[in-house]
């Protein structure tokens, strides 16, 4: 039998959040059929082993009069050991335009960090997209009908408190998911000691995420989260280039040879540079595990190349192919076609 270690299991927690984006129904609606395939997923997947359990979740939100989710966390609570459990937040909606806009790529702007007690000369910044994530997070509520319901996830885990104070608590999420699982992450930990306790453990363990704020912030997040924090890129996939300056330079050939990105996506590289410069961006974590990534001939051009390292190649790079079901999960339609311009089966 095969045994998997903590960061398969989690990227597998993190995959599994990616269920149900297409769908357009109401939150309600698309939170039932979700959580379905959350249930089925818990008891199938054998990284997963049926060891886990849904508690809370999933809790979705869609921006006004847009067509699908935008966000997306739950929690599921271990079966074996009851004080462990994992909150799973979903990545971009590579259909949901709003999501790209919003979430992705508004850089250009910092926020600053409102929680704990950071140096007084040292401002820790958060991206706009990532403040306006973490917001989200803050205040999502499950439907009526699902695990949770009308509850925040602090409200949650203050209620589970009740009755066992030796909580271990981990975020997980990819790509989007894997800026904003570290930002929740750190906002637990700043409200530990006086909304959760002092024996509360939390950490996290991130896949294929930019880094979510300035300098002072990626030193405050080590400071505070130190060897709790795991950050897990592969060293071709683009989007953990993000949003360095210098990085994000290398983003231009780092599938050369052979590729090189077209000319209108080689604008849009130089215009998602411009927004980092002078902002001071900086990844997060001391120690990160970076996988070596291997080109992918058959990706072909360069933008189904970045999508083959940014969603499939983990589950390689982990060997985990066999284990997460990628097609299953990522059904790259004609929906995804109208927003990507491709039709990825790889």
């Amino acid at each position: 039998m095969k045994i998997f270690n903590r960061n398969q299991i989690m990227l597998a927690l993190s995959y599994m959040a990616y269920y149900g984006f297409t769908l357009d129904e109401t939150d309600r609606r698309n939170a039932e059929t979700i959580q379905q395939f959350f249930n089925e997923a818990l008891d199938n997947w054998t990284p997963l082993n049926g060891q886990w359990q849904l508690v809370w979740g999933p809790a979705v939100f869609s921006l006004p009069g847009t067509k699908y989710d935008d966000a997306l966390m739950y929690v599921v609570q271990n079966t074996l050991d009851q004080s462990q459990y994992v909150i799973g937040i979903r990545g971009t909606n590579p259909i949901s335009i709003p999501n790209w806009i919003i979430w992705d790529f508004q850089a250009k702007e910092l926020k600053a960090w409102p929680y704990g007690d950071p140096h007084p000369l040292k401002m820790p910044m958060l991206s706009e997209s990532s403040a306006f994530g973490l917001i989200i997070l803050q205040g999502l509520r499950p439907e009526e009908g699902i695990p949770g319901y009308k509850q925040t996830i602090l409200e949650f885990f203050k209620q589970e408190l009740t009755s066992n104070n030796n909580l271990s608590i981990c975020t997980t999420g990819h790509s989007l998911g894997g800026a904003l699982a570290p930002v929740l992450a750190l906002w637990l930990k700043d409200i530990q000691d006086t909304q959760l306790g002092k024996k509360v453990q939390i950490s996290c363990v991130a896949f294929a995420g930019p880094t979510p704020g300035n300098i002072a912030f990626a030193e405050y997040f080590n400071q505070r989260m130190g060897p709790n924090f795991t950050r897990i890129a592969n060293s071709l996939d683009v989007v953990p280039y993000a949003w360095e300056t210098r990085s994000l330079r290398e983003t231009f050939t780092l599938y050369f040879p052979p590729l090189l990105p077209t000319p209108s996506l080689a604008v849009l590289l130089k215009h998602l540079l411009n927004k980092s410069k002078h902002k001071d961006y900086l990844q997060i974590g001391t120690d990160p595990l970076i996988l070596s990534g291997e080109i992918k001939l058959l990706a072909l051009p360069y933008l189904v190349q970045a999508i083959y390292q940014h969603v499939q190649a983990y589950a390689q790079l982990m060997d985990m192919q066999d284990d997460i079901p990628i097609k299953e999960l990522l059904p790259f339609s004609d929906k995804l076609k109208e927003v990507l311009g491709h039709l990825i089966y790889l």
